[in-house]
């Protein structure tokens, strides 16, 4: 009988040690707040279409923007998106569904490697290896670096963060001053994207493993993600958390990506969105 009856015991604490589990993934997810910017490939006529679709959290349904394109970034509001075409760089306004170009490329077969949203007035653009800042009104394109060894930028108030490439297997993050010119390299790393106050930035170790790693670029204390094969990732508005975009099962690149958010300073992570087809280019960025 006191077996039987420490059979049941035992049996009840782990019924609700596994509640307690569930009620913690759910809780986890469901504090999350503001709208996420993706792009999920539709199919027409047999040709993949980049559509862009947005989730207000804490849901987790799609919501279709009416438009197509790579490249996508909030510009300052969740009804304007920087996003780029086949042949420019256009301003988007979901709430009318106006699309207003800003920039031509150079020629129909260049394609921008990035695109980084700095005020009203002007962004950020890597074409070829140099990053450019351009200013909407005047036309000025003013060249910030040069041979720079990754695409992949991000902005923060004055100050632009890309990654150079000065021997082979070696990748430092640098930052330059938007109004000064002045450029400093930080340290190793790739792919560098900052907190909207500028104290933390993701990036990829690259040479170890292609760790992805949050800093605080005051105290140098980082976190570092366990799941392999991160192929996007942005900060969330408050800087608690990271949105990431990596495959739902493995490395597998045609296995379809998945949508996570990392809260890295309590190392819990939720799943947003699973399996959903992301095509060849990712995107992924998350406004108030």
């Amino acid at each position: 009988m006191k077996k039987y009856m420490l059979h049941i015991i035992c049996c009840l604490i782990s019924l609700v040690l596994l509640a307690g589990c569930i009620s913690s993934q759910t809780d986890s997810s469901s504090k999350y707040r503001g709208t996420l910017l993706f792009r999920n490939s539709a199919t027409s006529s047999g040709e993949e279409i980049q559509s862009l679709m947005k989730i207000e959290l804490p849901g987790t349904e799609q919501t279709p923007l009416g438009i197509n394109g790579f490249n996508a970034r909030f510009a300052n509001s969740k009804d304007k998106i920087l996003v780029e075409q086949t042949s420019n760089i256009c301003f988007y306004n979901t709430s009318n569904n106006e699309l207003s170009p800003i920039y031509s490329k150079r020629s129909s077969s260049s394609v921008f490697s990035s695109i980084s949203f700095v005020d009203e007035n002007r962004f950020t653009i890597v074409e070829g290896a140099n990053l450019f800042l351009f200013n909407i009104h005047n036309k000025e394109k003013q060249l910030l670096a040069d041979d720079i060894g990754n695409s992949v930028h991000d902005t923060n108030n004055r100050f632009v963060y890309y990654s150079i490439n000065p021997k082979p297997d070696v990748h430092k993050i640098c930052r330059v001053d938007i109004e000064t010119g002045d450029t400093e390299i930080l340290f190793n790393g790739i792919r560098p994207k900052v907190s909207k106050d500028g104290r933390l930035i993701a990036y990829y170790t690259f040479k170890t493993g292609n760790e992805l790693v949050v800093k605080n670029i005051e105290t140098e204390q980082s976190w570092t993600y366990s799941r392999s094969g991160v192929v996007n990732y942005c900060f969330s508005p408050d800087g608690h958390s990271l949105a990431i975009v990596a495959p739902w099962n493995g490395n597998g690149y045609y296995d379809g990506k998945s949508i996570y958010i990392w809260d890295y300073e309590t190392n819990q992570e939720s799943v947003i969105l699973q399996k959903y087809a992301s095509g060849q280019c990712i995107d992924i960025d998350w406004i108030e």
